[in-house]
């Protein structure tokens, strides 16, 4: 026989599963997180080990009431670690969707600008680490993972959301990225008396979610400028980083590249993600099924090192 069950996403267990004596709170009370022979400790040398889920985009700002429900929720649980994700994603209206919400998000977005907080939104952020770590659960804070970029930036137009191979290269929205970690890093919590620089109960912090230069390059009119900039920073770290006529010191590698060697770099790389002409300057980078992209570049690259790293020799 079937028999329905029901689970309350905000209630906390109370039955043999309630597992939060398991916690131990505060979090923070053993100092600070580190590394040590492949484990995690505190400073106190007390060994950590966690387990948790994110908590994305509006999920970063509920009223106080809500923030005191889910941690209770959580702890519970036995979560010890949530990571506070997307709390930088733009505005939506939609209950449960990839946005913040309208009346109280981190970034006032509809101040035209995203480089400064919505004072409603930031309450509610602060309170939610209080009440997150007064129960023994930690964070990961997370920092550019949706946000927006807008005209009111000082940008000569708005950018699409989630951009990330850009803001890797161009220095402006670097500059953007850095302003927003240090004003929400170093702003002092009203609740804890902390700023989330000075807090043990930050497990970690991620500067850039699922970084790469390769991917979330959403070509736009407006991100032409910032796609050109890629490709001629691409093509200058390959005239500087591979002689003309010579193979590399370590046998099928590109200097500088983290996925130098044949075992480390990626399949698709190798079989021809990007792929170069070895003569007729300028080259071109081409992919199969996909745009023909000018490489400034008016040199030979060595055959060895086109076979494998970033580039791959065309026959």
């Amino acid at each position: 026989m079937n028999h329905p069950m029901h689970f309350d996403k905000v209630k906390p267990n109370t039955s043999v599963l309630d597992m939060r004596a398991l916690l131990d709170a505060p979090a923070g009370k053993h100092g600070f997180l580190e590394a040590k022979d492949g484990h995690l400790y505190f400073e106190d040398g007390t060994r950590a080990r966690f387990i948790g889920f994110n908590l994305a985009t509006r999920s970063n700002t509920p009223t106080h009431e809500t923030a005191e429900k889910l941690s209770e929720r959580f702890a519970s649980l036995g979560v010890n670690v949530v990571r506070l994700h997307a709390a930088d994603a733009r505005i939506g209206d939609e209950p449960c969707s990839w946005s913040s919400c309208r009346e109280a998000p981190l970034l006032d977005y509809e101040s035209g600008t995203t480089r400064k907080f919505h004072p409603a939104g930031l309450d509610r952020y602060d309170y939610l680490v209080y009440c997150l770590k007064k129960k023994g659960i930690y964070m990961q804070v997370d920092l550019h993972v949706a946000r927006a970029f807008l005209k009111g930036d000082g940008l000569s137009s708005d950018l699409p959301d989630c951009l990330k191979s850009y803001g890797m290269v161009n220095e402006t929205l670097i500059d953007l990225q850095k302003e927003y970690a240090r004003n929400l890093l170093t702003h002092v919590n009203p609740y804890t008396g902390l700023s989330l620089l000075e807090e043990p109960a930050v497990m970690c912090v991620q500067i850039n979610n699922e970084d790469s230069v390769i991917k979330e390059r959403q070509k736009t009119p407006e991100t032409a400028p910032y796609e050109k900039e890629l490709q001629e920073n691409f093509g200058q770290f390959l005239l500087e980083n591979t002689a003309p006529g010579k193979p590399s010191k370590r046998p099928g590698a590109l200097k500088g590249n983290a996925h130098s060697r044949r075992r480390r770099t990626p399949k698709r790389v190798r079989s021809g993600w990007w792929t170069a002409p070895l003569s007729s300057p300028p080259a071109t980078l081409s992919a199969p099924g996909r745009r023909t992209e000018t490489l400034p570049a008016h040199r030979r690259f060595p055959r060895r090192a086109m076979r494998t790293g970033w580039i791959s020799a065309s026959k």
